[in-house]
């Protein structure tokens, strides 16, 4: 009796614990969440949201990643209404989730420490901002946890159960984002190293079997050797579910997503002496797609993958393999059909160019940014967990030299693998920050919750105090940057997570266009020039105005006639005519979008760095920085826009002027 109400009240106590962080961090996430300024690429996701919440359907296009955050937002907007507040509540509902799944972990890696990193993800800056946001990162961290949890509890209990719930959360991820490639590279490199450790371990059973030591054998009878071993834990594994866990997990993992890989097949053909375009580059034959004349290469190249899937997932599972790959697939494709309401068209786009496009993009070089970048931004705002997470890989490899079968070799293995993966890809943005930091944070958590629980057992009272009131140092300090980042600076560049953002005074400017009402009753006549792509946010912001003009004026003409108000970009106000003093109040000059100074850390060198540390002036300023954003707001880059408005129109408040 008195074991059970011991275990009730250990029950209670997590569940009182987790929901006390997941209200924090609801809390940190939903608070004021409409007042930012609708970012570029929120527009463009919330709109097409909008556009099919409006019943005006939606295609799949590649450049705005997968359909599920606009369907899942469509829906939002059917219960609740469209709004900035509805358009981000999926981020936020989706970033709550995240910081309550170490909870799931508990029986891997203990509760201290799943506590400790459901806290660290709480009050994380840069986990905070991008929750807020209508990207879908959030999204795609959610979905990855999740799936990790699951094949780890399938590692711990081949219960095939945890094989279709794993095959539902590979189509959500799939659906989502294409990160998910890189995502199933790492679980699956991480089973090959296991798989390999397994193949080094009976080697050596059998070359002490025969009385050999390795120090008798060459390079390539150790490679040889252990190369066999590994070829036969996959042979047995292929013919019996049961054998090998790690190899189950990388056949479900690589057969039921194999189609998927299509169109990498487009790199490899790069290389040869064959002119033979898989990923095309042009827009009008759509990027990232064949070109017509290899469309039936194309074709037979994803239903031979489609062949060997089968062949290689029958083998291996038999009916169980059959049951997660209809799921996978049904899935997969109520997404990218849209509810089946674009059949040919979504599945066609789905297969290839959803990573057609973005191979084609790591060409581009997106952000043109140097290979330190994830570096400044971690120093900036995660710190402490990157300087943890450094410290935890020494701790647990060259100290307590853990194998690669223990889950927090895992840890490591993500945490090494996401820096390694993100530094070396050509598009680096502020929002993949995300990406590092979730792994990060895990293994922090989990290094300071042991040293917790060794501390406790071997009764060090005082050590275990000092180590308490250093996290509870990081907790507040970690939860003062999220503030000023999500709180003061949401809108405002001052800070580099910040990096390009649209300028609050759209958002005044779109309130007071919304609330316009001309004297003699008639709709308001708005012209928006697009040049520069400020067609975004407006789209967005004047979507239920009927009488909105977009015109790119600096290709076509301007008829000011009968026009109320006028969003010029400011290249382009020369060429309004003289009338316009006449007919319009004197402009307002606004930034449109504005962004992070950038030559404040590019071409950083090792002089640059020694002239910080031994000059205590620049020190003073860093650290100025650090805490409080401060010394930069004049360097802060602007595209401008002008407004023109007739006499009745409201008052505007530009807040822009009084912090650049």
């Amino acid at each position: 009796m008195n074991k059970f109400l011991n275990i009730s009240s250990l029950i209670k106590k997590e569940f009182v614990i987790f929901s006390s962080i997941f209200l924090i961090s609801l809390f940190l996430r939903l608070f004021d969440i409409s007042s930012r300024a609708m970012h570029h690429d929120e527009s463009l996701h919330v709109f097409y949201s909008w556009k099919l919440f409006e019943g005006l359907g939606y295609s799949h296009n590649p450049m705005m990643h997968g359909p599920l955050q606009m369907e899942l937002t469509s829906i939002i907007f059917s219960v609740i209404g469209d709004s900035d507040f509805s358009s981000r509540l999926l981020y936020v509902a989706c970033g709550s989730l995240l910081v309550v799944m170490p909870y799931f972990l508990i029986k891997h890696i203990n509760l201290i420490p799943c506590i400790l990193i459901s806290l660290f993800l709480a009050v994380s800056p840069t986990i905070t901002y991008f929750t807020r946001f209508a990207r879908n990162d959030v999204l795609m961290n959610l979905f990855s946890v999740i799936l990790i949890i699951l094949i780890w509890n399938y590692l711990s209990n081949r219960n095939s159960k945890n094989l279709y719930f794993i095959s539902l959360i590979l189509a959500l991820i799939f659906g989502t984002k294409e990160s998910s490639y890189l995502i199933i590279f790492m679980l699956v490199s991480f089973n090959l190293l296991n798989i390999g450790y397994l193949g080094f371990f009976h080697f050596k059973i059998k070359t002490y079997s025969n009385y050999f030591s390795f120090s008798e054998l060459t390079i390539i009878q150790i490679t040889s050797g252990i190369s066999k071993e590994t070829i036969k834990v996959f042979k047995n594994s292929l013919m019996n579910r049961t054998n090998n866990n790690y190899v189950s997990i990388t056949l479900l993992l690589v057969s039921i997503t194999l189609p998927l890989w299509a169109a990498f097949s487009g790199i490899i053909f790069n290389f040869l002496p064959l002119e033979i375009n898989l990923v095309s580059h042009e827009i009008n034959s759509g990027i990232g797609l064949p070109d017509e004349k290899n469309r039936v290469l194309a074709i037979f190249i994803t239903g031979f993958l489609f062949f060997i899937s089968i062949l290689i997932g029958v083998r291996w599972g038999q009916l169980v393999w059959i049951k997660c790959s209809i799921l996978f697939w049904l899935i997969w494709t109520v997404i990218y059909t849209t509810f089946f309401t674009n059949i040919t068209d979504g599945i066609y786009k789905g297969l290839w160019q959803s990573l057609g496009y973005w191979i084609v993009q790591q060409g581009e070089g997106r952000g043109n940014q140097p290979f330190y970048y994830y570096f400044i931004l971690s120093s900036i705002y995660e710190l402490a967990v990157m300087i943890i997470s450094v410290l935890a890989i020494i701790y647990y490899i060259k100290i307590k030299k853990i194998k690669p079968t223990d889950f927090t070799f895992f840890l490591i293995f993500w945490v090494i693998s996401s820096w390694t993966v993100y530094t070396l890809a050509s598009e680096k943005m502020p929002w993949l920050l995300f990406n590092i930091t979730v792994p990060m944070i895990f293994l922090s958590g989990k290094l300071l919750g042991d040293i917790l629980i060794t501390l406790n057992s071997k009764r060090k009272t005082v050590y275990k105090s000092i180590l308490i009131c250093a996290i509870c140092i990081i907790l507040i300090f970690n939860l003062w940057i999220t503030y000023r980042v999500n709180f003061i600076n949401s809108d405002i560049p001052k800070e580099m997570l910040v990096y390009t953002q649209t300028s609050p005074d759209l958002k005044s400017i779109s309130d007071a266009i919304n609330t316009y009402k001309k004297s003699s009753n008639e709709e308001t006549n708005i012209l928006i020039d697009t040049t520069s792509g400020f067609v975004w946010p407006w789209v967005w912001y004047l979507r239920d105005n009927n009488n909105v003009a977009y015109k790119n004026l600096k290709s076509e003409g301007l008829d000011q006639s009968n026009l109320d108000v006028l969003i010029i970009h400011s290249m382009n106000v020369s060429k309004l005519s003289t009338q316009i003093n006449q007919e319009f109040e004197d402009p307002i000059v606004f930034p449109h979008r504005w962004w992070f100074p950038e030559s404040t850390y590019r071409d950083l060198n090792f002089s640059t760095i020694t002239n910080v540390i031994f000059e205590p002036q620049k020190i003073v300023k860093l650290f100025d920085y650090l805490i409080f954003a401060n010394g930069i707001s004049d360097k802060i880059g602007s595209e401008d826009a002008y407004l023109y408005f007739k006499s009745d129109f409201p008052d505007v408040t530009i807040i822009s002027q009084n912090l650049k």
